[in-house]
């Protein structure tokens, strides 16, 4: 038997079934071995007995029907129930992560601006020592590139 959870509706339901007909032969393997049935060799009680189990495994079996169609029934719904949850949460968490992820990049945005405007002005004010620091940056990466 496959273990796992229905998902849909009719998985459910189709689980339902198949446990029903697991629980109705367990039933009817079980009213072969029952004590109760009348011992046999007298014809009447036979016939009464055998009757009589019948229609009380015909009524249970009825009940169980009944009962495992009420549990397919709130399975399949707490199934959609569950699915429609986890996926109203997941759009929420990623709505979130999606503004936590504009707001950083705002902020970066911002700081490289400043960064921007702070190189442009020290050029500005020492274009020596810029072009000297700007020629030590490139032998630095000339002499790494080599090896």
């Amino acid at each position: 038997m496959d273990t796992a959870l229905p998902v849909t509706a009719s998985e459910s339901r189709a689980h339902g079934n198949l446990l029903l007909d697991h629980a109705l032969m367990g039933i009817e393997h079980q009213g072969e071995n029952d004590m109760a049935t009348p011992p046999r060799g007298n014809k009447i009680n036979e016939s009464v007995g055998s009757d009589a189990v019948n229609g009380d495994l015909e009524a249970e079996l009825a009940r169980l029907r009944e009962d495992v169609a009420l549990l397919t029934e709130q399975l399949a719904r707490t199934g959609e129930h569950s699915y429609a949850t986890a996926r109203r949460a997941a759009a929420e968490g990623v709505e979130a992560i999606r503004e936590r992820g504009e707001a950083a990049a705002a902020v970066l945005r911002s700081n490289a601006n400043d960064v921007e405007r702070q190189v442009v002005e020290y050029v500005h004010e020492k274009p020596l020592t810029a072009l000297a620091i700007a020629a030590g940056i490139g032998c630095l990466f000339g002499m790494m590139s080599r090896r």
